[in-house]
């Protein structure tokens, strides 16, 4: 059943970012950055864990879930050592995500060729 929720919960998060693209003609760069300062926005609140619980893949794969990881880990790191854990605990908690994508891409990038697009 914790597919059946991820699945859901996953699509109403694309879904929403869709139509505001499309209905509204916002970019993908602000649709990036409301969503992952929402996440952000969403660690303060334990209901979102209740998400987290029972529909975790889609409450942590978009970028919604990277907002939110962001977020938690400066509150938890906040809690644990003071003032100070407001620069070091965003850093912490999401370094191992930023890590691996940045592997990735470098590795990606040995593989395929990327082309320029024409501005017709």
């Amino acid at each position: 059943m914790n597919y059946v929720w991820s699945f859901l919960l996953g699509g109403v998060i694309c879904g929403i970012s869709q139509f505001l693209m499309d209905k509204f003609k916002i970019l993908p760069a602000y649709i990036l950055v409301s969503m992952v300062t929402l996440g952000n926005f969403l660690a303060l609140f334990p209901g979102y864990d209740f998400l987290i619980k029972h529909a975790s893949g889609g409450a942590c794969i978009p970028i919604l879930g990277f907002g939110y990881s962001l977020g938690k880990a400066v509150i938890d790191k906040v809690n644990e050592t003071g003032l100070f854990g407001v620069i070091t605990g965003g850093l912490t908690g999401v370094s191992a995500g930023i890590t691996f994508a940045i592997f990735i891409s470098f590795v990606l990038s040995f593989i395929f060729t990327s082309k320029t697009k024409s501005l017709r």
